[in-house]
């Protein structure tokens, strides 16, 4: 990935908020109806979570991929494959610490997608996002409000996953 794969932010500029939330539902022996090494990195509108592993777009999801101390299960999640944003960024995410010692995400899409995460957010806001990355589920977040400009923040991380998820975009972010 070149460097539009970054992520650029400022500290006051994010206008989206996702809040990360854990299912409790484990992986029963059932195979996922779209698999995972078919998703591009990207946020992914969530239609079940957890979700029963026969619906439509089920694919596994492991809170441990973003955070391996988590004690939350594997279970499904349910995402709609045609509504999504591609997480193609410009610079590297600007981590903040919090208060409450967890890391928040501050990140700015490429300006080719601006359009394509307003539309999305609008469309969702209430509803859940799943982070993609490396083809894989690696947290799913609550969205509260619409984004017009490109700038979001992901928080409200288990212990490690915004950790996880920034080494994640700086990783596959080199030139």
């Amino acid at each position: 990935m070149n460097r539009r794969a970054f992520i650029a932010a400022s500290a006051g500029a994010a206008a989206f908020l996702f809040v990360a939330a854990c299912g409790n539902v484990g992986i029963p022996e059932a195979r996922a109806s779209a698999p995972p090494g078919e998703l591009p990195n990207g946020l992914y509108r969530v239609t079940a979570y957890p979700a029963p592993p026969d619906a439509p777009g089920v694919v596994p999801y492991d809170p441990r991929l973003a955070d391996e101390t988590s004690t939350a299960p594997p279970t499904w999640v349910a995402l709609d494959a045609s509504d999504y944003v591609p997480l193609v960024i410009d610079a590297p995410p600007l981590p903040i610490l919090q208060t409450d010692g967890r890391l928040r995400l501050q990140i700015t899409l490429a300006n080719e997608h601006v359009r394509t995460l307003a539309g999305f957010t609008s469309r969702n806001v209430g509803g859940r996002a799943a982070i993609v990355l490396d083809h894989e589920v690696v947290s799913v977040h609550k969205q509260r409000t619409v984004i017009t400009d490109g700038r979001m923040q992901i928080s409200r991380c288990t212990d490690r996953a915004c950790e996880r998820i920034l080494t994640k975009l700086m990783e596959g972010s080199t030139p």
